[in-house]
């Protein structure tokens, strides 16, 4: 099924298995993300220029920041279509482009847009220009088969957020598998830290709608990290659309490093009532 067409799109259908879903045989959010960064890999590969590649080259991808939309949450044992494509680079960034459909009824289920960034190995992990690689990865203009913005205003900083009150907090619970092949944290890994932060009820009830998240700087197992959630609303996890905010910090000393920034959308579960049990 794995396959690029003439626009140098990639497709490519995935099974949600049982091991992707939750209790009410839904997808975990991670999920999303997995299959987000599986097929721009795959599709990095086939042009040869993924993380192999381009460490024989001494350079390396890391991801900047994801926007992630969640329209309907899929089920298990469902297929889903997935369609990613490099957008027109930005100075540093490499911009792209990925929609999630339901494989039987052709239904939106989600859709991302992602900042990636290559950096410079041999020049002290330094961003270099992404040009060199249109040859092998020639990007996708915008147009009506795939609409999507090529810039978003950066995600507002925890504590830059007047009357933000902090709901949930703790240590990140890092495991040895967090730590991917440049060595460092990977970028799922943040996610779910934030999702364990989060009250066992709350999390019965609702489900992410929207999730705007940036990795900052670079982290690694033997970092002391730290969670912590908040909203404007003191009330948020009781609502039925909660808007919260996240930052993760790493411990220098007495002082706080932010190394992740998220704000996310969530609402009841009811909200997705097309495929909730």
């Amino acid at each position: 099924m794995m396959n690029i067409d003439n626009d140098n799109v990639f497709h490519d259908r995935y099974l949600c298995t049982s091991y992707n879903v939750d209790r009410n045989y839904m997808s975990k959010l991670d999920f999303f993300f997995q299959l987000i960064q599986d097929a721009a890999g795959n599709h990095a590969y086939m042009r040869e220029c993924s993380l192999p590649h381009l460490m024989k080259e001494q350079k390396t991808w890391v991801v900047l920041r994801s926007v992630l939309d969640i329209y309907h949450y899929p089920k298990w044992p469902e297929y889903l279509d997935v369609q990613t494509w490099p957008m027109p680079y930005r100075k540093y960034c490499c911009p792209r482009g990925t929609y999630i459909d339901d494989a039987e009824t052709g239904l939106r289920m989600a859709q991302c847009f992602s900042d990636w960034c290559i950096l410079d190995l041999a020049r002290g992990r330094r961003p270099t220009r992404p040009e060199f690689l249109q040859p092998r990865l020639p990007v996708v203009p915008s147009d009506s088969k795939h609409p999507m913005p090529n810039f978003l205003e950066k995600i507002p900083m925890y504590d830059q957020i007047d009357g933000l009150a902090c709901l949930s907090e703790g240590q990140a619970d890092k495991r040895f598998f967090d730590s991917d092949y440049n060595g460092h944290i990977n970028n799922i890994a943040y996610l779910q830290w934030i999702v364990e932060c989060l009250p066992y009820d709350f999390l019965s009830t609702h489900l992410a709608a929207h999730v705007d998240i940036s990795w900052n700087k670079e982290t690694h197992l033997d970092d002391d990290l730290h969670v912590y959630i908040g909203a404007s609303d003191p009330d948020a996890y009781q609502n039925d659309e909660a808007l919260l905010h996240t930052k993760i910090v790493r411990m220098e000393g007495s002082e706080q490093v932010t190394v992740c920034s998220a704000s996310m959308v969530w609402k009841k579960q009811t909200s997705f009532d097309s495929l909730a049990i």
